[in-house]
């Protein structure tokens, strides 16, 4: 089983006992891991909810990866702003140093 550190929002824990394997939702309780069962992966239905799981994993991933999509967008938009700036003032020191 993971350690407390190793889970985060939730993982699903796959334990192998006398050959079959059974499927565990791990979240994090405080210091603790809690674990619910939710069965034999030879079911349907554990299966399902492992499927429906993953997906509500991965559009959580989606949703940050946006996020820092935005804030990449706006570093290099900043980073160009500040670029033109810099060779704003610099030509601008030029021609005064050029009419001095």
């Amino acid at each position: 089983m993971p350690r407390p550190k190793d889970v985060h929002a939730g993982a699903i824990v796959i334990k192998t006992i006398r050959g079959r394997r059974y499927a565990y939702l791990a979240a994090r309780a405080g210091r603790k891991v809690e674990y619910t069962y939710l069965g034999c992966l030879d079911n349907e239905d554990v299966l399902k909810k492992i499927i429906q799981f993953l997906r509500w994993k991965i559009e959580g991933k989606r949703e940050e990866l946006e996020t820092l999509e935005m804030k990449l967008r706006m570093a290099e938009k900043d980073l160009e702003r500040i670029q033109r700036l810099k060779k704003d003032i610099e030509s601008v020191t030029k021609q005064t140093h050029a009419s001095t």
